[in-house]
């Protein structure tokens, strides 16, 4: 690798290790109506570093991937459902061009991933560093949630507000039935960033070799999620690991590897014996795991039915404008919120403007290197779709990123694009 590459390999490490590092474990800064996030920084440094590039060398070499055209094009869509909102009457703002913004965010982030892998040498060297990045700070993650839950030495009283200002009343005050909110602020999205690190360190079990401190991270985030009692996330978890066990065990899908199935009767044992002795040992079970026994049950469950009944007011507005939507509306005087970010896509971008929601993830993976990384990414989409049912990914400021930043692993480049000046 020349000096010059080896000058923007890390400086781009640097970028998309600040990023992770950020996404997980700093939380959000509000000032007066908007949210701030440490990545904020960075993305603005980025950009002057950038801009330095240009002012300097006159040229910059900027790689494209079709995911880029399809993030880019989503501004269409923005465009026109907010403008069909306005045209009906509904109430928007210019809070509601933060879209814009947060989509522009999310571009950036992908770029310096995608970037990122586009430029090392070691390739698959460098994933695993990234991925062992990840396990070591979901480690950190772990331990806040743990502390969260106990509050340990009462810390909670200090400075959970901050962090969680709509979710902290369940972690003061001796609350019966705690949910860990990590930096995240939100025990649901802590619960599917827990999720995907699961899969992530699965996917490292079954396919390279084995190694304890895999398994401690996959033991660790998958009670992560329970810690959470988030029973989307559960569900998602369950589906991504189905998912990922199927495509990476069965060869071509029918043919049995056996190898990888050794592995997994392996893995399925030590977590058949790790579960029976915490549920004969401690009070895990009326602790946590009465909260999750309720999905046998759901349709007698009160938050799913109030989300049930909340999704009639979204509905309504879908019917003004099936094909196009009418906006994301996030300042119009709505009695409730969607809670269901598949109903808000319909009802915000319309069935076509969902479609290509669809498009921007499945696209880029269809057409993506061909190895087996391509099982963990459908697993993670799968999961991830399951988990829009009731709560957010494109909506969500640490998980949207996290998700596209796994995903610029595996995008091919489509056009490399000359930057002059």
């Amino acid at each position: 690798m020349v000096q010059h590459n080896i000058r923007e390999y890390k400086t781009f490490k640097i970028f998309l290790y600040s990023i992770i590092f950020s996404l997980l474990l700093t939380p959000s800064i509000r000032i007066l109506p908007i949210a701030f996030r440490f990545e904020d920084l960075i993305i603005i440094i980025f950009l002057g570093y950038i801009f330095i590039n240009l002012t300097i060398k006159r040229r910059y070499n900027i790689t494209f991937s079709s995911r880029h055209i399809l993030l880019f094009s989503f501004y269409f869509f923005i465009t026109i459902s907010i403008s069909l909102g306005i045209i009906k009457g509904y109430s928007n703002s210019l809070m509601e061009f933060t879209e814009f913004v947060k989509l522009f965010k999310y571009i950036i982030i992908y770029t310096i991933a995608f970037s990122y892998f586009q430029i090392v040498k070691d390739y698959e060297g460098e994933k695993q560093n990234t991925f062992n990045f990840i396990f070591s700070l979901s480690v950190i993650l772990f331990i806040i949630s743990l502390q969260q839950y106990f509050n340990v030495f009462n810390l909670n009283e200090i400075y959970i507000k901050s962090v969680a200002p709509t979710q902290f009343e369940t972690l003061i005050d001796n609350y019966p039935n705690p949910r860990p909110v990590g930096m995240v602020g939100n025990p649901n999205e802590l619960g599917y960033l827990f999720v995907i690190i699961s899969l992530l360190t699965l996917y490292i079990l079954l396919k390279g070799k084995f190694r304890y401190i895999y398994l401690l991270y996959f033991g660790l985030n998958v009670l992560g999620v329970f810690l959470t009692l988030s029973r989307s996330s559960l569900v998602a978890l369950l589906v991504g690991i189905t998912v990922l066990i199927f495509l990476m065990v069965f060869k071509n899908y029918l043919i049995l590897n056996l190898y990888k199935f050794k592995r997994l009767i392996m893995l399925f044992t030590i977590s058949i014996i790790i579960l029976v002795i915490t549920i004969l040992f401690t009070d895990f079970q009326e602790k946590i795991l009465w909260r999750f026994g309720a999905l046998l049950e759901i349709s007698n469950d009160n938050s799913w039915n109030a989300r049930v009944d909340h999704w009639s007011e979204n509905l309504k507005l879908l019917k003004d404008n099936v094909l196009l939507g009418v906006g994301p509306l996030s300042r119009a005087e709505l009695k409730y919120a969607a809670d269901n970010e598949w109903l808000l896509l319909l009802r915000s971008y319309g069935v076509i403007g969902t479609i290509y929601f669809i498009m921007l993830f499945f696209v880029p993976h269809i057409n993506s290197y061909k190895t087996e990384y391509r099982a963990l990414i459908l697993s993670i989409l799968l999961s991830a779709s399951v988990y829009m049912l009731p709560v957010a990914v494109f909506n969500s400021l640490v998980i949207m990123p996290f998700v596209l930043i796994i995903l610029s692993i595996n995008d091919k480049p489509v056009k490399k694009l000359i930057v002059k000046i």
